[in-house]
């Protein structure tokens, strides 16, 4: 018999520059299963097909106090069996406080993904995400309902929808592409704000099967996570808590990784960013940016696994100031137990 209730505690620490941080990671319990889960706790979040990022809600920003309602395990309705298996998610959560030129925010917040699988080699989803209420703001039932509806300057939310689809092709080693496309502020039927998320994935670029590779584009509006009624935009704890590159951006990723085995793993990637392209307004530069990043994945004893990760990017007009330059490197060590 399946268990019924499940929970989760992982504490992380942080040590550098002599202030030492002890938080909670992820720390939950779950109830349920199959058809029909609910979470409570803190976690982390991934709306989309996206591998780099998705637009309306990815793991970017330090993970939610939430409680989430969910489908672990895809599941079919008899009077919608034409629309093939079907999984879905409904997650509430409240953002920080914060106070711009004396103005002061603090939204509620929910999410909502339904994903569909008419055949057996398409996916199609939709999503929302949206920032709603709190301090500051009109909380009358018609204000809240003309949001759902219609964004306008006097409402009290901001929301990101989004469309997506995966389509699989057998023929071809299984290769998928991928996309996903997002709007906001919706005055008339149709968004102004668009943004996309675009890929594709060759699991067997081989016939042996063990080397795979993956191409991601992101084009952000240069107004994406913005908005008037909540100056401080569409972040969490500081940080975007969609794509993790923000607006006006475009990023192109790569990643190909080779597998001599279950466990070990090495794979090498590359990205290539430009900030600033659109909307630009007199003095401001083109931020453009240089990464690669290698990991290796790999036994190390037993049950117990490890992670060797390098990264280096050079960033050019850092900042959108011409001429300013910076270059930044990461190495990480990572451990796992298997139990």
């Amino acid at each position: 018999m399946s268990p019924v209730a499940v929970g989760v505690l992982e504490p992380s620490v942080l040590a550098g520059g002599g202030d030492n941080q002890i938080r909670l990671n992820r720390g939950y319990v779950k109830l349920g299963g199959g058809a029909l889960e609910l979470e409570a706790g803190k976690d982390e979040n991934w709306l989309g097909l996206g591998y780099r990022g998705n637009i309306t809600l990815t793991n970017n920003a330090e993970n939610f106090t939430q409680v989430k309602i969910s489908s672990p395990e895809p599941f079919r309705i008899g009077w919608l069996s034409w629309l093939g298996e079907m999984k879905y998610s409904l997650i509430g959560s409240r953002l920080d406080r914060t106070v711009t030129d004396g103005v002061e925010r603090q939204p509620w917040f929910y999410a909502a993904k339904l994903s569909v699988k008419p055949t057996a080699n398409l996916e199609i989803g939709f999503n929302l995400g949206r920032e709603v209420g709190g301090p500051g703001v009109n909380n009358s039932i018609a204000d809240t309902l003309r949001g759902l509806i219609g964004g306008t300057s006097a409402d009290n939310s901001n929301s990101l929808a989004g469309f997506e689809a995966r389509y699989r092709m057998p023929w071809l080693r299984n290769t998928e592409l991928y996309g996903e496309f997002s709007g906001e502020d919706t005055a008339a039927f149709w968004p102004i704000v668009e943004s996309y998320v675009a890929g594709l994935y060759i699991p067997r670029l081989t016939d042996d099967g063990r080397n795979d590779f993956r191409f991601e584009f992101f084009q952000g509006n240069q107004i994406l996570y913005t908005n008037g009624t909540f100056p401080e935009g569409y972040i969490y704890k500081g940080m975007p808590i969609g794509h993790s590159q923000g607006g006006a951006t475009q990023d192109f990723f790569t990643r190909y990784s080779h597998w001599f085995g279950a466990r070990n793993n090495l794979a090498l990637e590359y990205i290539y960013t430009n900030r600033g392209m659109v909307g630009r307004v007199p003095g401001q530069a083109i931020e453009r940016k240089h990464a690669g990043r290698i990991f290796w994945s790999l036994p190390l004893y037993g049950e117990t696994d490890a992670q060797l990760e390098y990264g280096i990017e050079k960033i050019s007009n850092l900042n959108l100031v011409d001429g300013a330059e910076r270059t930044n490197q990461l190495v990480k060590f990572e451990l796992r137990y298997r139990y």
